[in-house]
């Protein structure tokens, strides 16, 4: 838990407020009327979302921020349909093996696609190196 928690504090302001108001959620959100009790989902999903958009920024990946974030909206989605899945389907272990297997599917979406979308990015940037490396190698035998 000390490890994780250190490893939050380096991030930024946006996983520390998720941290922070998925541990204040913990203790408020589930003493609230029923309906609103439900809500006590949306601090963890919010941790996945700010976790998943500020690890994209660490030295030596090059997904661009609209990248990262459709990632993170995904996730968060994905994550929140798994919690949600638990928590309604009580102790049916169909609906359980359900929730698991549309998480599982809508989370190896989201990957596979940003995973397909940033190859082609870094593919475009090789081949721009390679021209411009192309030019200047021609721009020195004339």
């Amino acid at each position: 838990m000390g490890i994780f928690v250190g490893w939050i504090v380096q991030k930024r302001w946006m996983t520390i407020t998720a941290f922070v108001l998925m541990f204040a959620g913990a203790f408020t959100l589930p003493r609230l009327p029923s309906p609103v009790s439900y809500s006590v989902l949306l601090p963890p999903v919010l941790l996945v979302m700010a976790i998943i958009y500020e690890s994209g920024q660490l030295p030596g990946l090059s997904i661009s921020r609209r990248l990262r974030l459709a990632l993170a909206l995904w996730m968060g989605f994905s994550v929140l349909v798994l919690m949600a899945g638990i928590v309604f389907v009580s102790s049916s272990s169909s609906g359980l093996i359900a929730t698991i297997a549309i998480f599982s599917v809508l989370a190896m979406a989201g990957v596979l696609t940003i995973g397909i979308l940033h190859r082609r990015q870094l593919r475009d940037v090789t081949k721009i190196r390679a021209e411009s490396a192309k030019r200047q190698q021609h721009a020195g035998l004339s």
